[in-house]
Order: structure tokens, then C-alpha cells, then sequence
């Protein structure tokens, strides 16, 4: 499955300590299935750092083999189940072990 980060720098290994504590799930390496989201996301957080070059990183995650590992949520929609979820939760889901093993980083575009 193909997963999306946006942001101003290209990211070819994640590190899920990195980031802001006042997220909605605090500090952690967010990822979409979205790529408009993404590209969204990554033209507001150039501009909002004075930078010219909003970056898109572009990962293959290995749901599979994740799933066979791990305990996860998956949400194929931002519908009620979502928003409530994102409402009582304050935790990573990508935590680092997994965005070692499973998280492969296929390239970065310019936007």
C-alpha cells in the first residue's frame, strides 16, 4: 500500500520521536492514503516556515506483514469511527520498530 508524507524536507527514514507533542496522537511520523491530503499539507507546512519547496514523500508500507505483528487500527474513511478515534486517542501509531521494518521510502517530489 502506498502512504503519503507532506512536509518542506525529503525523509527517506522516519524517526517517530521526532515532531510536536501537541498533535493528535503527539509526537510520531504521520502518514495518508491520500496524496491530495499530502500535497496539501506539505504546500501549507513550506509556507508556514517561509520555505519555497513543499515536499512530497512517497513510502511503501507493508500492511501485511505489519498486521501479522502488530495491533493496529485502520480507518478507510474519515467518518464518526475516525473522528471518535481521533478524539480519545494520544498515542503513535507508527512506532518506530514498525517504520523500520515496514515502511519503505520509494522517492520524494517537488511540488
Amino acid at each position: 500500500m502506498k502512504l503519503y508524507h507532506g512536509g518542506y524536507t525529503v525523509i527517506e527514514h522516519p524517526d517517530c520521536l521526532a515532531g510536536r507533542e501537541n498533535l493528535d496522537f503527539g509526537k510520531g511520523f504521520y502518514t495518508t492514503l491520500i496524496q491530495e491530503h499530502a500535497e496539501q499539507w506539505a504546500r501549507q507546512a513550506a509556507f508556514n516556515r517561509g520555505r519555497l519547496k513543499p515536499i512530497l514523500n512517497v513510502y511503501e508500507f507493508d500492511k501485511e506483514k505489519t498486521v501479522s505483528e502488530y495491533c493496529y487500527r485502520f480507518f478507510p474513511a474519515y467518518d464518526e469511527k475516525w473522528m471518535d478515534f481521533i478524539v480519545s486517542s494520544r498515542i503513535c501509531i507508527l512506532n518506530q520498530e514498525v517504520a523500520n521494518k515496514y515502511l519503505k521510502f520509494i522517492e520524494s517530489k517537488e511540488l
